[in-house]
């Protein structure tokens, strides 16, 4: 930005319009940085590497799955504004205990 800055002091000594030649750097400078974020991703990208899993690992796979049931998510249940009030209060004590 400093470098910009200072192209733009320099062309209004040259009796340009200091605007037009700001938005013309900057413009320059956004189109250079896009275009190294591009070609990075694209290096990133061109380096990683598809893993494929045999049927044998698939299988494995799905017996684990049987062998290990979900459990079902615990329901919350809503509480009164007393209730909360001796949660809130259990958990500072808890807390001041130790």
């Amino acid at each position: 930005m400093d470098e910009l800055k200072d192209s733009v002091q320099s062309a209004s000594f040259e009796q340009k319009d200091p605007l037009v030649i700001y938005k013309m750097e900057a413009y320059k400078l956004f189109e250079n940085l896009i275009h190294t974020i591009n070609r990075e991703v694209v290096s990133y990208l061109m380096r990683g590497q598809l893993m494929v899993e045999t049927g044998e690992q698939i299988r494995e796979a799905k017996e684990q799955k049987q062998t290990f049931p979900i459990s079902r998510p615990i329901k919350k249940r809503k509480l009164g504004k007393s209730q909360l009030k001796m949660q809130e209060q259990e958990q500072k004590d808890q807390w001041s205990n130790k």
